[in-house]
């Protein structure tokens, strides 16, 4: 008597891969890796910071059309480098000018208390308004920047995710394809 199970016994070489990613990135990434033919194994949360994970991917070594869908994951991969790097640009000057304008306004309060204990009132005066203006301008420089920038760098980021949803759609067709 035989006896049939559903497992199936061939063989099947897997390749396999680790791509880390901020913790809000893991189901737009898991999407995009099936369709170049990768499933998720596992999702490692022990990243060394807060926030990561990392994609444990495996696929069959035998995919079809490997060579293109190579080309496409890497461009996948650019396309997610620079919506990172877009993100990342919206508040970069918006630190800058807040944080020097921050040490400026500590120095002039430290010129301000020289001028105070040398007994030079109108310096003293001055340098002590503007540099309490220093220390309190920043925020609402930082969040104009931000969001000066943020509405310049937004339409960019839509741009790209319009490239990485077609770059995912080559590939989908691809691996069905065969």
């Amino acid at each position: 008597m035989t006896t049939t199970t559903d497992t199936d016994t061939r063989f099947v070489a897997y390749e396999y891969a680790a791509v880390p990613a901020s913790a809000e990135q893991e189901s737009l990434l898991k999407d995009a890796y099936r369709n170049f033919g990768w499933t998720c194994e596992a999702v490692d949360r022990t990243g060394l910071t807060t926030g990561t994970v990392t994609l444990r991917l495996k696929r069959d070594r035998a995919v079809p059309n490997k060579t293109t869908l190579a080309k496409l994951q890497r461009s996948l991969e650019n396309t997610l480098e620079a919506i990172d790097n877009l993100e990342r640009s919206k508040s970069t000057k918006a630190s800058i000018v807040a944080f020097t304008v921050g040490i400026l306004g500590s120095a002039a309060l430290a010129g301000s208390v020289f001028c105070f204990m040398a007994s030079l009132w109108v310096p003293f005066v001055i340098l002590g308004i503007v540099g309490l203006v220093g220390w309190a301008l920043p925020y609402f420089l930082y969040t104009s920047i931000r969001t000066k920038r943020a509405a310049i760098v937004n339409a960019e980021i839509d741009r790209q995710y319009d490239q990485l949803y077609a770059t995912c759609e080559q590939a989908a067709a691809l691996t069905l394809a065969a």
